[in-house]
C-alpha cells in the first residue's frame, strides 16, 4: 500500500506558506499578549523569564537563558531591568559562587495569575475556530 505524496508545506506565495503563516501568527499573537503585559509594566522578554520562573524558581542565568532561547547578555539585561522593578532578585549560589540563581519577589509571583490568564485569553482567541482535534 503506498501513501500519497505529502504535499509540500513551502509555498513562495506567502499566503500559501507555511511557515511564513507561522511567523506572522506567532507575530501577531505575541503583539496582542505584549499590548496586555504594557499596563503591569513588563517586557514580552520579562512575561518569558517570569513564565519560567513560576515553573522552576531558582534557576541560574545561564538555565534561563537555555529554557528561553535567548543570548546571555539578553538575559542579563532583561533580569536587571526585572530587578529595577522588583520582579526577581539575584542569589548567589552557596556551593559555587560564579552561579547566581534567579528567584521571584511577591511581586513576581503576584503577577503569575492574571499574566498567565491574558496569555490563555489570547492563545484561546487565536485558536476559537479550531476543532478539539485540531487544537490537541
Amino acid at each position: 500500500m503506498s501513501k500519497a505524496a505529502r504535499p509540500s508545506a513551502f509555498d513562495a506565495d506567502p499566503s500559501r506558506s507555511v511557515g511564513y503563516l507561522i511567523r506572522e501568527t506567532n507575530r501577531l499573537v505575541l503583539a496582542q499578549l505584549q499590548v496586555l503585559l504594557a499596563p503591569h509594566d513588563v517586557t514580552l522578554g520579562q512575561y518569558f523569564v517570569l513564565r519560567e520562573l513560576w515553573q522552576h524558581e531558582g534557576l541560574t542565568q545561564r538555565e534561563l537563558s537555555e529554557c528561553i532561547a535567548i543570548q546571555e547578555q539578553s538575559t542579563v539585561a532583561t533580569i536587571d531591568a526585572m530587578e529595577k522593578r522588583d520582579l526577581v532578585v539575584r542569589v548567589r549560589s552557596t556551593q559555587d559562587r560564579r552561579k547566581i540563581h534567579i528567584h521571584l519577589t511577591e511581586r513576581g509571583r503576584g503577577l503569575r495569575k492574571q499574566l498567565l490568564g491574558y496569555a490563555a485569553r489570547v492563545i484561546n482567541a487565536a485558536t476559537s475556530d479550531f476543532e478539539p482535534d485540531e487544537v490537541d
